[in-house]
């Protein structure tokens, strides 16, 4: 075991420091903690943000994409969740619909969620919980999800 005073806390090589006390790598398992990065929310194992400010489908992405994350995917559980912090504005999620295709989320598994109108081929979620068509070139706020990541907890 490996003994060492810090000020602050940090993990190196699988030993969590941390105010003087330390936490050896076979009890870490057992002090563990997850969260998200600032601004983010989390819910049940995932990180979201909910966007202040508006852009197209694409830039969107791209803005999910630069925080390791991706338009998000909302599944029935987290509906209520979401719809809490969408009042009064609409949100792109990643629902896209290729041509003579059902509605599919990023991952290829087909939309449960119901899509309403035929103004595109992507979706945003309405502040009711339902989703409609709409261009990618269209601007709205967007919700990016991520997997929510573990930090080790200094006892």
């Amino acid at each position: 075991i490996v003994i060492g005073i810090v000020i602050s806390s940090l993990v190196f090589d699988g030993v969590c420091f941390g105010l003087g006390r330390l936490v050896s790598s076979n009890h870490q398992q057992d002090a563990k903690t997850y969260t998200c990065p600032t601004d983010w929310i989390g819910y049940q194992e995932h990180c979201f943000i909910f966007s202040k400010e508006e852009k197209t489908w694409k830039e969107s992405q791209n803005f999910c994409m630069s925080h390791n994350a991706s338009l998000a995917k909302i599944t029935k559980e987290e509906m209520d969740f979401v719809k809490m912090h969408t009042r009064d504005h609409v949100f792109w999620i990643y629902l896209i619909k290729e041509p003579n295709q059902p509605w599919k989320w990023q991952d290829g598994e087909n939309a449960t969620l119901k899509v309403l109108g035929d103004g595109g081929d992507r979706a945003y979620l309405n502040d009711d919980g339902t989703a409609s068509s709409g261009r990618s070139t269209t601007e709205h706020r967007f919700i990016c999800k991520k997997k929510i990541y573990e930090i080790p907890k200094c006892l």
